[in-house]
């Protein structure tokens, strides 16, 4: 809400407000992780998962000339992660089952919850 709002009120002063949302990145945290990237790339359609570069490229996109009348957009860097819904599970690799339904009826991967858990720790 406050992407669309700053993006209506600034506008007006020509000034672009948005939002990079990168889904699964290596990083060297991500990667010490036994099986994190196998099991995260099974899940993306696109197979693999984010590289810096990846999302480095996004935000020059979203600085440059090219991008000079997008504002209030969140730009989604995941591979294609989010129109699948699917999640490592741990076992096999991937699930389908770990989704649930937002009050829009949207489906929402319920690891997106765990990734708040673990964020606040």
């Amino acid at each position: 809400m406050i992407l669309l709002k700053s993006a209506r009120e600034l506008g007006h002063m020509n000034i672009r407000v948005n939002a990079i949302a990168p889904g699964a990145t290596a990083t060297p945290r991500t990667v010490a992780d036994a099986g994190w990237e196998d099991g995260w790339a099974a899940a993306i359609p696109m197979r693999r998962v984010a590289q810096g570069a990846d999302v480095a490229g996004a935000a020059l996109f979203l600085l440059s000339d090219e991008a000079a009348h997008v504002t209030g957009q969140s730009l989604v860097i995941d591979g294609g992660w989010t129109a699948r819904g699917a999640v490592p599970d741990g076992r096999s690799g991937v699930s389908t089952e770990n989704r649930r339904r937002d009050s829009r009826g949207s489906v929402m991967p319920v690891c997106l919850s765990g990734v708040l858990r673990e964020a606040r720790r």
